[in-house]
């Protein structure tokens, strides 16, 4: 990249394509033989004698190759930095940056050659190597790009990547505009002039990696990412790091919701007492500041009024027939010469703060000015699960648009004295700003840091986690659009309830726009995909299956429609089902909407889920390695933190025992889960035609932490078709307080070179204790088997 005059330039093209000699030395000798034959068409020379200007000599291909003309097809004479001719190109990828633009351009600009589609297939990589050095550059739509576990994990980085490495050093440097790349169609052709897509505002990623050996023990590491908006009207200065207010998003009222933030359990909900604002105003070049108080109370169905608050607790049933937290609305009314805002409220218990705007934008395109307003986004909420007012306080905060993300992380591996100790730590700094052109700026961080260590001793394995990843790590988000419809859905039960495919998985904070922008998890049968006001940019994709498609991506579980633009090899989410690296799933060989288990032949190779065994961690009877969740692929799930201490004993080849404890409870969400558990693996063959295998694991649960998860279910249709559909399945907390025994005893017997018998034992044993909890819930004794 380079700067002039204010602008930022990255031009990457291909060089030589098609050239019709391949070697330089050739094309050099030609351009001599060329001249020394004067056979050059030209329109006259300087300091010609004569009026003629035209000159057209002997041609003859006797021993000159012809040369056809280039038509249509841009070609480019490339220089280096003193003005040495260097070679010819074709222009395949371009990436521009004005700060500021002129009066009329558009300030970012990013082109797509006809050659980057069609001779490249979406894929540039340059590289070379010199004395212990090895250097790459990338240039894709589909690039897995990855740093480490809590900063950046992306199956689909649209972007540039610069890649450096020695024998004990690595750098990466990844850049890319989130908000409007270029999505190619792989099955189109592109036109003479390729693709390009100019706007004036936007959101950028920029991200650095660096990892160093130290000797054979240690591996150090560092990390650097930032998302920002920028404006390329407001100038260089003007476009910090920390990003920049939507532009003509200036509020004309601001709304503070209240709501409960676990309102599933029916207590101890937000408890408001006071809320008043204080406005900071500019006016004819001074300063001062004001006080606004709330225009008007708009409480919703199911708030009680006290003697001097208001309590928004538990859920209500709205006009549209959905389940909906309890909520207090206070609005407020903003001078025009605001440019911030700051809120205190006296609240207590178990509260959660949202804020959004009204706003007026004057659409040039539509010659109108249409009143906007912008999503609800969560900017507080309480430590824990208190219904006693133990936590009445003053809350400040101030009201701003995302405008930015920072991580900064630190990630080490040592292995020493026989221990293998691995760990991160990292800080996320989201940075908003009220929507002024002088607009005060506000922001909120968190950390995130996990630590493993295991020790390998003669027949005996030791281990040990710790870690704590924050509820507001780069976003106060707790639940995925697509998860908080599926929890409102009154019909939602054991079958659990069908996802609309417009509702969004990602996990994060968005980032609103007054024009509609590419939707980061779509695409149609238009390129760039479905557009959206409020996309939300994920760094850590959910890829439970570890794929090419993220799993809110529509190609990753929209297997039945086939108006999707990319191949669908993989379509469909399955956890850590293709053990064999084929690109489909093992339990789908013939690629149909059935699982093999439900097939008349194919069934021999493949076995429903319930007959697999593996661990369990969240208690909610699916196998962890099923599991398809709506989080990011975080090592561990946000907003809790814990221990697990661990031991394995192998006292002889066939048989392993193992004990374990852990302890994970929420930050902010205020339940827990707490397992001591002990187990057993015996396998063995028995003789020549038997063989055995034995897994158990009893264990002590006491878990109130809901984990819902996604399957696929085959839906028929009224014209007889089968259609796999996703659904949402909610965690029916059946281990409040039980002891579970649970295992697989599976047999194999071969009489014969011709004869195979393969037999499972499934067993999950739930003994629920009698138990009554904090929030005046029972659970009775029972025994589910």
């Amino acid at each position: 990249m380079r700067t002039r005059q204010g602008a930022l330039s990255c031009v990457v093209r291909g060089i030589c394509l098609g050239m019709l000699l391949g070697a330089a030395d050739l094309l050099g000798q030609q351009r001599d033989q060329e001249v020394s034959e004067d056979l050059v068409l030209t329109r006259g020379r300087f300091r010609d004698a004569l009026l003629s200007r035209y000159h057209a000599p002997y041609l003859n291909y006797g021993w000159v190759d012809y040369e056809h003309y280039r038509a249509a097809i841009p070609i480019f004479k490339n220089y280096d930095a003193f003005g040495n001719y260097l070679t010819e190109g074709y222009e395949v990828f371009r990436m521009e940056e004005f700060r500021a633009a002129p009066q009329g351009q558009p300030g970012s600009m990013l082109l797509k050659g006809r050659f980057y589609q069609n001779w490249m297939r979406h894929l540039i990589v340059a590289d070379d190597a010199y004395k212990g050095w090895s250097t790459r550059v990338t240039v894709g739509d589909v690039i897995r790009t990855t740093f480490t576990p809590l900063t950046l994990d992306m199956a689909r980085f649209n972007g540039i990547r610069w890649d450096e490495a020695s024998p004990n050093n690595r750098f990466t440097l990844a850049l890319s505009r989130l908000s409007d790349p270029i999505k190619i169609d792989l099955k189109n052709q592109l036109g003479p002039g390729g693709k390009r897509i100019e706007v004036i505002d936007g959101v950028y990623l920029l991200g650095s990696h660096w990892d160093s050996h130290v000797g054979d023990f240690l591996v150090l590491g560092a990390t650097y990412l930032n998302m920002h908006r920028f404006d390329s009207k407001r100038g260089f200065t003007a476009n910090t790091r920390k990003g920049l207010a939507p532009p003509f998003t200036t509020p004309t009222q601001l709304i503070v919701r209240f709501q409960d933030d676990s309102p599933e359990d029916g207590s101890g909900g937000a408890m408001v007492f006071e809320v008043k604002g204080t406005a900071r105003l500019q006016e004819n070049g001074e300063e001062r500041f004001a006080e606004i108080l709330p225009t008007k109370v708009e409480p919703a169905e199911g708030v009680v009024v006290g003697p001097r608050h208001l309590e928004a607790s538990g859920r209500f049933v709205n006009a549209a027939g959905l389940w909906q937290p309890v909520y207090i609305d206070y609005v407020f009314v903003v001078p025009d010469s605001t440019v911030g805002v700051t809120f205190a409220a006296v609240v207590a218990n178990d509260y959660r703060i949202l804020i959004r705007q009204d706003h007026d934008f004057a659409d040039p395109e539509r010659n109108r000015t249409d009143s906007r307003s912008t999503e609800f986004t969560i900017i507080r909420r309480a430590a824990g699960n208190v219904t006693d007012l133990a936590n009445k306080r003053q809350v400040v905060f101030a009201h701003g648009l995302e405008t930015g993300l920072e991580i900064v992380g630190i990630n080490a591996d040592l292995q020493v004295k026989g221990f293998e100790v691995s760990g991160e730590m990292a800080r996320s700094t989201n940075h908003l700003q009220y929507a002024a052109p002088e607009g005060s700026r506000s922001n909120f961080e968190d950390f995130a840091a996990y630590m493993t260590v295991k020790k390998h001793l003669p027949r005996v394995a030791l281990g040990f986690e710790g870690f704590s990843i924050g509820p507001k790590y780069t976003s106060y988000a707790a639940k995925t659009i697509a998860r908080e419809n599926a929890e409102a859905r009154p019909d939602l039960g054991r079958d659990g309830a069908p996802l609309a495919a417009s509702d969004p998985r990602t996990l994060g904070a968005p980032y609103y726009f007054n024009t509609p922008r590419q939707d980061p998890i779509s695409t149609d049968a238009t390129e760039g995909g479905n557009k959206t006001l409020n996309p939300i940019y994920a760094l850590v994709d959910d890829n439970d299956d570890m794929d090419q498609w993220p799993d809110d991506w529509v190609q990753d579980w929209d297997v039945a429609n086939r108006e999707v633009k990319y191949l669908e090899s993989d379509a469909g989410i399955y956890p850590f089902l293709d053990f064999d690296a084929d690109g489909f799933p093992d339990n789908n060989r013939n690629r149909n909407q059935f699982a093999d288990s439900d097939e008349s032949f194919l069934m021999y190779f493949t076995d429903p889920q319930e007959f697999y065994f593996g661990t369990d961690f969240n208690n909610n009877f699916v196998l962890d390695l099923w599991e398809d969740d709506d989080q990011p692929n975080y090592p561990y799930a946000k907003d809790e933190q814990g221990f697990h201490v661990m031991a394995s004993f192998t006292p002889w080849a066939d048989l392993q025992l193992r004990i374990g404890r852990y302890d994970a409870s929420q930050i902010s969400g205020g339940n827990h889960n707490q397992v001591t558990y002990g187990g057993l693996q015996y396998e063995r063959q028995l003789e020549r035609q038997w063989w055995l295998r034995l897994d158990h694991e009893s264990k002590k649960v006491q878990d109130n932490i809901a984990n819902p998860h996604f399957d696929f279910r085959v839906q028929e249709l009224s014209d007889g078709r089968l259609i796999p559909e996703q659904f949402f399945l909610q965690d029916f907390l059946e281990a409040r307080d039980s002891f579970v025994n649970r295992g697989l005893l599976h047999l194999k017997f071969k009489p014969g070179q011709r004869w195979n018998f393969n037999a499972k034992f499934r067993y999950e044993l739930n003994h629920q204790r009698e138990s009554a909890f904090e929030n005046g819930r029972v659970q009775p004794g029972d025994d589910l088997d």
